[in-house]
């Protein structure tokens, strides 16, 4: 090997290093705070004869917020699949102090899940330890296995195992809870789970139903309206990511803003969202959906993701903005970013909100720079844009109108089953 080779190796392996490090520090929130946020938790009694199938859902939402003229306007952009949210240490308040805590609280997550009583595993990626508090889950008496070849070979796994449950609205009916998180996004559903799940059927899998109904923008809104909760989400238009001459007007004739989001159905880290104003939105449409091509190399992630992921179905929706925060004296059009757990288990479903934290656009409000790069917010952009604290008076507001829509947005999800629509693109 020459010594050019051997640099380049050394150098490969230190920057994989660092990718891979893990920076966060470990979990440390005490039991008593621990404890203090699992008992804050809403619970909600359902006629015996609802016959819902036992769920636990971990789960995180953009929302938008603003309280103004004596009326709160809060809207749900998107929902997300906890499991695969980004890390970021994050300011919030917990029993009545503020911290900082690596988001989305994978600590806290842990002995949520060890108060049901049953086994339970955390497979496959765990690239970061401290964020995922794997101390912590051992320490409740989880175990982690790197493969679902390895947690079938697993002792405790093994003699876990006997029928599926008779009852399956009962969480204590089922053998183990199984939290999934697979090293690649091809595999979240892929050919090797689906199969794994249907051998293994007496154990419960965390976000089994909601990561349907919250990996894509479409099926989300769908949900909100179904549930009679259309007050909750933005203004929206789902169709065919297909350009023709009719198209912008179809929108503009189903969306009254001015500006709109548009977006695909599936997609994260922001990648693909745009907002437009309206005199514009042909022509954007034309250049995401025709002329893809001539979109450069080194384009926004906003118009790249359309040339390189092709998505078949888009958002087109109402831009709401929220309050207007300031930092460093410059205004911000933020996100806000909240955490949730909800559980059905008998005739009961409960709600706990964790926390939630400001997310902050690159630019300001002031700043000259295309629209959305000053609405719309930019993952791992830097601790400087995130885990912003949130005013507890405006906290104590938001999760009250959780705790009003959650549990009928979650009871609706599990009535309504896996969606028909939900793949991918």
């Amino acid at each position: 090997m020459t010594v050019r080779l051997l640099l380049y190796c050394l150098l490969f392996c230190a920057y994989v290093s660092c990718i891979f490090a893990d920076t966060y520090k470990p979990f440390a929130m005490s039991t008593e705070d621990i404890y203090a946020v699992l008992n804050n938790t809403l619970v909600h009694r359902l006629p015996t004869i609802s016959k819902l199938p036992a769920d636990i859902t971990f789960g995180c939402a953009d929302i938008k917020y603003n309280p103004k003229n004596g009326e709160s306007v809060l809207k749900f952009c998107e929902c997300g699949d906890g499991i695969y949210m980004s890390f970021r240490t994050a300011s919030v308040e917990l029993n009545n102090h503020i911290q900082d805590v690596v988001s989305p609280y994978w600590g806290i997550f842990w002995n949520y899940i060890k108060s049901f009583g049953l086994p339970f595993w955390l497979v496959e990626n765990c690239d970061y330890q401290n964020a995922l508090a794997l101390q912590e889950c051992k320490r409740l008496g989880g175990h982690y296995v790197s493969s679902l070849n390895d947690l079938e070979r697993n002792p405790v796994f093994k003699r876990s195992k006997c029928a599926a449950p008779t009852n399956k609205a009962d969480i204590k009916s089922y053998k183990g809870i199984i939290v999934f998180r697979a090293n690649t996004e091809k595999a979240r559903e892929g050919e090797t789970f689906c199969k794994f799940k249907k051998r293994n059927p007496e154990f419960l899998y965390v976000n089994a139903m909601a990561r349907h109904y919250f990996k894509r923008k479409d099926n989300t809104y769908a949900l909100f309206a179904n549930a009679g909760l259309s007050k909750y989400i933005p203004q929206f238009v789902t169709m065919s990511a297909e350009y023709n001459n009719t198209l912008a007007h179809r929108i503009l004739g189903s969306v009254a803003s001015n500006p709109l989001i548009v977006k695909p159905a599936f997609s994260s880290l922001s990648m693909g969202v745009n907002t437009v104003e309206r005199q514009d939105l042909d022509a954007l449409l034309k250049l995401l959906l025709k002329d893809y091509r001539k979109i450069d190399s080194d384009a926004h992630r906003c118009f790249l993701y359309w040339r390189q992921a092709r998505p078949r179905q888009m958002v087109a929706a109402e831009y709401v903005p929220s309050k207007t925060i300031y930092k460093d004296g410059k205004p911000y059009d933020p996100t806000m970013r909240v955490v949730f757990m909800m559980h059905h288990d008998g005739d009961t479903v409960s709600i706990n909100v964790i926390a939630g934290f400001w997310k902050i656009p690159v630019k300001s409000l002031i700043d000259d720079v295309p629209l959305t790069e000053k609405t719309i917010t930019i993952a791992h952009a830097g601790a400087y844009y995130s885990g912003i604290f949130v005013d507890r008076n405006d906290w104590n507001d938001i999760k009250s109108i959780l705790h009003s829509i959650l549990p009928e947005l979650y009871i609706t999800m599990l009535k309504q089953g896996i969606p028909n629509h939900s793949s991918p693109k």
